[in-house]
C-alpha cells in the first residue's frame, strides 16, 4: 500500500523540483530501503519531501548542472551525520504537542483538498505539492474551483467515488479473523481503478481515462537500460561556495522536517513507541549520502507516507523497507503496469488517509483541553494550510511558545482572608517580574490583622518589595508570620526573624492556618481548572486501593502525585490487615466490588512507630490490643529479625516481613478470593516507603494464580 501511495508522490515532487522524474523514485527507494534499515523508527517512511521543492528548484536552476546539485545532497547528508553526533535531535522535544497534532491535522486537510482535483480528473498540478499558492498565482481553493467548473472527468469521478466508498466501508467491515483480514484496502482500490478503467474502455470509451490521468513512470525499452537512469554527482563541486550553501540549507531544513515528522509519527503510533531522534538524524544523513551518490533527490521522513504506513497497520520498519523494495522492483520490471493506475484511485486512498488524520473528534479533543492547547493547534493548522509545511510549523511553534511564556506570567500569588487572619501564598518562585503582583497582594491585607506569608512552594524570593512592605505593615499594625520560607530566602539574612517564624503559629492559631490554606487551595485549583470541583461531583473511579500506616509523615497522594479521585485510601497503625476489623473489611469490599479497583497496595514504611512499639514493648490500652496482629508477625519471624546486626536493621526487617504477611492475609480474604475466582482484574502489591530518601520500594506482588502457601520471605529493600 505505502509503495502505491509513494510512487505518484515521488514523481510529483521531482516534477515540482525541476529534477528528472526518476530522481524522485530513487529518493523513495533509498528512503525506504537504506533509511529504513538504519533508522530506529518502527513506522516512519522517508522519501522526497514536498517541503524541500522550493529549495531544490532554486538550487538546481542556479547550479551549472544537476550533477553539481547531487554533490550538495551528499554534503548535506554528511552535515546531518554531524548534527547527529552533536545530539541536535533533542531540539524536536521542545516542540509543543499541540503544534505536532496541528501539523498532522493540517496535512490531513491538505491531502483532502489537494486530491479533490485529481479525484475529478483535473491532473494539471503534480502530486505531492503541498504549498497553498504556486508561482503562477493559483492556490489550493482556486484549483478546486477550477477543477469542479472546467475539467470534470466522469470516469475519474466514478473510480474515485467507488474507491472512497469501499475504503470507508472496508474500515468497518474488514474481518478480524480469516485470510481476508490480510487484504489491504488500498490494494483493492488500485485493482478497482485499473480494472474499472479497462471496463470503461469496453462499455463507455469516452469515459475511459487516458495517459494524462494515469501514473507516469519513466519506462526503459529493456531491463539492461535501467541502470542508465541513475546519475553520479560531480565531485568537482565540493570546492564551490554555492554547493556548500545549498548543502547547509538542505541539511538544516531536511533535518527539521525529519525530526518533526518522526515526532508526529510517534504520536500516532498505536503502541506509543519513542524514536531516538539523534539516531534518526544519522539514518537520514546516510540516506542523503546514498541518494545523492546515485542521482536521487534529498530525502526526509515524510508524514504522508508514514501516516499511510500506520493506516496499513504496520508493526515494524520491515514495512518501510519493503515499500522501498517494491518501488525498486516495480519501476525496474513492471513500469508499464504501474502506468495503468488511475490517479483518481490513488487520490481516493490519500483522501481516506487525510480524513483519518483530521477527524472532527481531534478538534473537539483539543478544544476540551483548553485554550492554551486549542489556539496553538488551530493556528498551526491554519498556518500550514495557507502557507506551507515548514512556515506553518514555525508559526505554530512561535504561538505555542507565546502561551508557554504567558503561562509563566499567570497568577503567582494567592490571597485569602478569614476574619482578621489573612494568607499571602507564593505558588512558585518570585522574581522581579512578580513585584507588582506581590505588591498588590500585600496591599490588600487589612489594617490591624494577622497575615501568614506562605513561601513553602518557593526556592527563591526577590526580597526588595518584601522588605519595603514589611515596614509598611508594621506602621499599619499588621502582624506578619511565615510558613517554611525558602532555603535561599533564609540564607539572605535580612528581614526574617527566625524566632518570629517559630512563634508565629502561637499568635495565628494552627486551625486558622488550615482554613486559610484551604481557601488558597480552592483558589489555585479553580484558577488552573475552572471545572475541577464540578468534576469531583460526578463520582469517583479510582484505580488503586491504598492500605498504609497512619503516620503523619506518609502522605500517599502526595508521594505518588495522585490527583483527587485516583486513589481510595485506608490507613491504620502499622498498616495491618485484620479480618475482624470491620472498617478495613468494608473499605476493601467497597473498593473491590463497587469501585472495581485494579490494584490493592499494602505499604509499610521505614521508622514505623507501630512496628518499633511492637518490637520494644511497653504499650498499653487500645494501641497495645491493636498491635496483636503485628506481634503474630514478630513471633513467626523472630529468629530472622533478631539475627539483624543493629536495632535499625531489626526494625527495617520487621517492616518488610510485616508487609509480606499482611499482603498474604489480604489475599486470603473472601473479597479478594471471590474477585480472583470471577476473573476480575485485580493485583495485590506489597511496597515499603523509605523516608530516608523518599523512594517507594516494591517488595512483592500477588496475582490470581499465585500459590499463597509457596510465598517465601521477601528480599531486603531497606538497606
Amino acid at each position: 500500500m505505502v509503495a502505491l501511495v509513494a510512487l505518484p508522490l515521488c514523481l510529483g515532487v521531482a516534477l515540482a523540483s525541476g529534477a528528472p522524474l526518476f530522481a524522485g523514485v530513487i529518493a523513495g527507494i533509498v528512503g525506504g530501503i537504506a533509511v529504513g534499515l538504519f533508522s530506529k523508527s518502527p513506522l516512519s517512511v522517508s522519501g522526497p519531501a514536498a517541503g524541500l521543492t522550493v529549495i531544490v528548484l532554486a538550487a538546481i536552476e542556479s547550479m551549472p548542472s544537476y550533477q553539481m546539485f547531487l554533490m550538495a545532497v551528499v554534503l548535506a547528508g554528511v552535515l546531518q551525520i554531524g548534527f547527529s553526533l552533536t545530539r541536535a535531535g533533542i531540539l524536536s522535544e521542545f516542540v509543543p504537542s499541540s503544534v505536532i497534532t496541528g501539523m498532522l491535522a493540517a496535512i490531513g486537510l491538505i491531502l483532502i483538498l489537494k486530491q479533490i482535483p485529481h479525484a475529478v480528473g483535473f491532473d494539471r498540478e503534480a502530486e505531492g505539492i503541498f504549498e497553498f499558492s504556486t508561482a503562477n498565482g493559483v492556490n489550493t481553493f482556486s484549483r478546486i474551483i477550477d477543477s469542479l467548473s472546467a475539467s470534470v472527468t466522469p470516469g475519474a469521478i466514478l473510480i474515485a467515488g467507488i474507491s472512497l466508498a469501499f475504503l470507508f466501508w472496508w474500515d468497518g467491515a474488514k474481518p478480524k479473523n480469516g485470510p481476508l483480514r490480510f487484504v489491504p484496502g488500498p490494494l483493492v482500490v488500485v485493482l478497482i481503478g485499473v480494472l474499472g478503467n479497462a471496463l470503461l474502455g469496453a462499455v463507455k470509451p469516452d469515459w475511459q481515462l487516458q495517459a494524462t490521468h494515469l501514473v507516469q513512470v519513466p519506462v526503459t525499452q529493456k531491463l539492461s537500460e535501467f541502470p542508465t537512469l541513475f546519475t553520479l554527482p560531480d565531485f568537482s563541486g565540493i570546492s564551490m561556495g554555492i554547493v556548500w550553501t545549498t548543502a547547509v540549507t538542505l541539511a538544516i531544513v531536511a533535518s527539521l522536517e525529519s525530526l518533526l515528522s518522526v515526532k508526529a509519527v510517534d504520536e500516532i503510533d498505536p503502541r506509543r513507541r519513542s524514536t531516538d531522534k539523534n539516531w534518526e538524524l544519522l539514518a537520514q544523513g546516510e540516506g542523503n549520502i546514498l541518494s545523492g551518490m546515485i542521482g536521487g533527490l534529498p530525502v526526509t521522513s515524510v508524514i504522508v507516507r508514514s501516516s499511510a504506513n500506520v493506516d496499513a497497520k504496520a508493526e515494524s520498519k520491515l514495512s518501510t523497507m519493503l515499500h522501498g523494495f517494491w518501488l525498486l522492483i516495480s519501476v525496474a520490471l513492471i513500469p508499464s503496469l504501474l502506468n495503468l493506475i488511475p490517479l483518481s484511485a490513488l487520490a481516493a486512498v490519500l483522501i481516506a488517509t487525510g480524513y483519518k488524520l483530521t477527524k472532527p473528534k481531534l478538534f473537539l479533543e483539543r478544544y476540551k483541553q483548553g485554550w492554551t492547547q486549542f489556539i496553538p493547534f488551530v493556528v498551526t493548522v491554519g498556518a500550514i494550510l495557507f502557507t506551507d509545511l515548514l512556515e506553518g510549523i514555525v508559526i505554530g511553534i512561535v504561538v505555542g511558545f507565546v502561551f508557554v511564556i504567558a503561562r509563566n506570567f499567570r497568577t503567582a500569588i494567592t490571597f485569602a482572608c478569614d476574619g482578621d487572619d489573612c494568607l499571602v501564598r507564593a505558588r512558585r518562585n518570585l522574581y522581579f517580574i512578580h513585584k507588582y503582583e506581590l505588591q498588590k497582594s500585600l496591599n490588600r491585607v487589612p489594617d490591624n490583622t494577622q497575615v501568614l506569608i506562605d513561601l513553602s512552594s518557593t526556592s527563591y524570593v526577590d526580597l526588595e518589595q518584601y522588605r519595603h512592605h514589611q515596614r509598611i505593615h508594621q506602621r499599619r499594625g499588621i502582624s506578619r508570620y511565615h510558613r517554611q520560607p525558602a532555603r535561599r530566602y533564609r540564607r539572605q539574612a535580612c528581614c526574617v526573624d527566625q524566632r518570629a517564624i517559630e512563634r508565629g503559629s502561637v499568635h495565628m492559631r494552627r486551625y486558622k492556618q488550615l482554613l486559610l490554606a484551604n481557601k488558597a487551595w480552592v483558589a489555585e485549583h479553580t484558577d488552573e481548572n475552572p471545572d475541577f470541583f464540578s468534576r469531583q461531583t460526578v463520582g469517583q473511579k479510582p484505580e488503586f486501593l491504598w492500605i498504609g500506616c497512619s503516620d503523619s509523615r506518609v502522605s500517599p497522594e502526595q508521594m505518588t502525585m495522585t490527583q483527587p479521585g485516583g486513589m481510595f485510601i485506608h490507613r491504620n497503625i502499622a498498616n495491618l490487615v485484620n479480618d475482624h476489623d470491620l472498617n478495613l473489611m468494608s473499605v476493601l469490599q467497597y473498593a473491590v466490588d463497587v469501585l472495581k479497583v485494579k490494584h490493592v497496595i499494602v505499604c509499610g514504611h521505614h521508622g514505623c512507630g507501630g512496628i518499633m512499639g511492637t518490637l520494644q514493648g511497653g504499650l498499653d490500652g487500645p494501641v497495645d490490643e491493636w498491635l496483636d496482629t503485628a506481634r503474630e508477625v514478630l513471633r513467626d519471624h523472630r529468629d530472622e529479625i533478631d539475627a539483624q546486626p543493629t536495632e535499625e536493621a531489626k526494625v527495617n526487617r520487621f517492616v518488610e516481613v510485616n508487609v509480606r504477611d499482611q499482603l498474604v492475609r489480604l489475599a486470603r480474604t473472601k473479597t479478594v478470593q471471590d474477585a480472583f475466582a470471577k476473573g476480575q482484574e485485580l493485583a495485590l502489591h506489597g511496597w515499603v516507603y523509605d523516608m530516608r530518601d523518599g523512594h517507594i520500594k516494591p517488595l512483592m506482588e500477588i496475582a490470581a494464580d499465585t500459590v499463597l502457601d509457596e510465598i517465601g520471605r521477601p528480599e531486603k529493600v531497606l538497606v
